[in-house]
């Protein structure tokens, strides 16, 4: 509840204090409760319960919101080097000066109304004041990944990647073996330089991880702790300026005061320059070195990516054992706009029927994934493959190219 309250609160200062409206409220609720991918019964008793709520709301501005184009999302970039800023539909925020920028993404992404939509809804949580994890979630292929990648690159943030899969431990989650003149030494993981440096850590299929690697990003996000292999501590901010003021290495200079200028920046919203200042302070890093406590930037952000739950893909209950520490935001298919655009940027010497006519044939199998006739959720990445196919090999049929794609339902008896 506090989390939607801070989402809200966040989009009513975008809009110039617009109140907001039932349905935002109820979009909100739905991505954070994943209403998304509950039982059509379970999904029909929660929209049921906010009928009365949508229709009492006091919608004071409906005038006001039927006048503007809600799909109209523009992505701009202003300002001059270390002042830029990134605005993304209603959002604006400071753009970074990375300090390796090898390390920040350069995806291959085509603009569609669908996504940016979603990018705006991400950069939203990205901002929010004290939100540190953002969960993506949805069907293989959505573009969780596109997404991540491009958003990041318009920030201009580096990142550190982590490919989860079922046999990762925590010791590969905060150690990395290397292997140089002959001998294995050990260095601190994409986890640990991402807390150090402020980058952003990106988890993929974090439903792959087993129990106790989750019940770690629990104790990183929701504790702001976590022990390493070697003693390390990471500790958030506030733990480890509490700690350095407590210690014995205090003396009267200007850093004692170093948790006290910490709380007055928190409570009057400062910008994060001031924390990163804070967290720079000479005297406090020596003391962190010397008590093996790795303080967390503040910049640090930790994106997970996860495939929704149930069938076909079989994870483990991510969302279920800290889901409440993430903002959700549930990636869906594209509409059929947005989705015959996409192909069209990817094969734009095909006709524009026959695109649309896939974009349709599509529509239709995730019509019979939903019905459960077929095991599996097509999405655009099949879509563009079969484009991309197509419009390389005008001369093979779609029924030849689409085998490639449907092949492996096709030995289903049953379909």
């Amino acid at each position: 509840a506090l989390r939607c309250q801070s989402i809200l609160q966040k989009m009513e200062e975008e809009s110039n204090n617009r109140t907001i409206t039932s349905s935002d409220v109820i979009d909100v609720l739905a991505d954070s409760l994943l209403v998304r991918f509950l039982s059509k019964d379970v999904a029909a008793k929660f929209y049921e319960a906010v009928e009365s709520f949508n229709i009492t709301f006091n919608d004071i501005n409906k005038k006001m919101e039927e006048e503007d184009d809600p799909t109209s999302v523009n992505v701009t970039i202003d300002g001059i080097n270390q002042d830029q800023t990134l605005s993304i539909g209603k959002v604006t925020v400071a753009r970074r000066a990375p300090t390796l920028p090898e390390l920040v993404p350069d995806p291959v992404f085509f603009e569609n109304d669908s996504q940016l939509k979603v990018l705006e809804s991400m950069l939203r949580s990205y901002s929010a004041e004290g939100e540190k994890g953002v969960l993506l979630i949805g069907n293989q292929g959505v573009g969780k990944n596109k997404l991540i990648d491009r958003l990041l690159h318009l920030l201009n943030a580096e990142r550190e990647y982590v490919q989860v899969h079922r046999d990762t431990t925590i010791q590969s989650l905060t150690l990395l073996p290397l292997l140089e003149g002959g001998e294995i030494k050990y260095e601190d993981s994409p986890l640990v330089r991402a807390v150090q440096t402020g980058r952003i850590l990106v988890l993929d299929e974090v439903d792959k991880a087993p129990l106790e690697v989750v019940c770690v990003l629990k104790g990183l996000v929701g504790d702001g702790e976590l022990v390493l292999y070697d003693g390390r501590r990471v500790l958030n901010l506030e733990k480890a300026l509490d700690e350095y003021q407590n210690s014995f290495v205090v003396s009267d200079n200007d850093d004692d005061t170093l948790v006290q200028q910490y709380y007055d920046i928190k409570n009057n919203n400062t910008d994060k320059a001031s924390l990163v200042k804070l967290f720079k302070s000479e005297n406090f890093q020596k003391y962190c070195t010397e008590a093996k406590i790795i303080p967390m930037h503040p910049e640090f952000k930790l994106f997970c990516l996860a495939n929704r739950p149930g069938h076909p893909f079989l994870g483990n209950h991510f969302f279920k054992e800290c889901g409440d520490l993430f903002v959700v935001h549930v990636v869906e298919n594209l509409d059929r706009e947005s989705e015959i655009s996409l192909l069209q940027s990817f094969a734009p010497e095909m006709d524009v029927d026959i695109l649309t006519r896939l974009s349709q044939v599509f529509a239709d199998l995730r019509k019979l994934n939903e019905h459960g006739i077929l095991a599996y959720p097509f999405s655009a990445r099949e879509a563009v493959a079969l484009a991309r196919h197509l419009a390389t090999y005008p001369q093979d049929k779609i029924e030849g190219a689409a085998e490639n794609v449907l092949g492996f339902d096709g030995m289903n008896v049953s379909v």
